[in-house]
């Protein structure tokens, strides 16, 4: 199994008697946040499997206009870690300049919490949990 599927076990479910039939597992894809950057500084971060890491950097770097040809590009180094995936791009002296100089633009902060934060530690904290509790039989039946 790639780092961008994990087994998820499950059953068949009939609408009418519920779970049945044998348990078997299921490829599920996997999403990470994942840190641009070039020549270390953080860029973006994105949501994304953590495969073809290099591809998706390489793409992602041409179609924002921070390369215009591929040769600008002088190495593409990722690594995945548990809960993220990091990929640090390193750019030819001109373009890396021309990068630095230029403002990124975010466009809206709507969708999963993750566009528009340029490096992992700006990502939203998840809520602690709390406490499983049953509803009071009153509150779910009719009123």
């Amino acid at each position: 199994m790639s780092a961008a599927c994990l087994d998820y076990p499950a059953r068949p479910y009939s609408y009418d008697a519920g779970a049945v039939g044998e348990a078997f597992a299921r490829a599920v894809a996997v999403e990470t946040p994942i840190e641009l950057a070039y020549g270390g500084q953080p860029f973006a971060v994105m949501m994304g499997t953590p495969a073809d890491l290099e591809d998706f950097a390489a793409g992602f770097s041409l179609t924002e206009g921070i390369v215009e040809r591929f040769a600008e590009i002088r190495a593409i180094e990722a690594r995945v870690d548990e809960d993220a995936a990091r990929v640090n791009v390193a750019l030819t002296g001109d373009r890396m300049r021309a990068h630095l100089a230029r403002r990124r633009a975010i466009a809206g902060r709507t969708g999963c919490g993750v566009c528009g934060v340029e490096d992992l530690e700006h990502l939203p904290k998840p809520k602690p949990r709390l406490a499983a509790a049953a509803p009071a039989p009153e509150a779910v039946g009719a009123a």
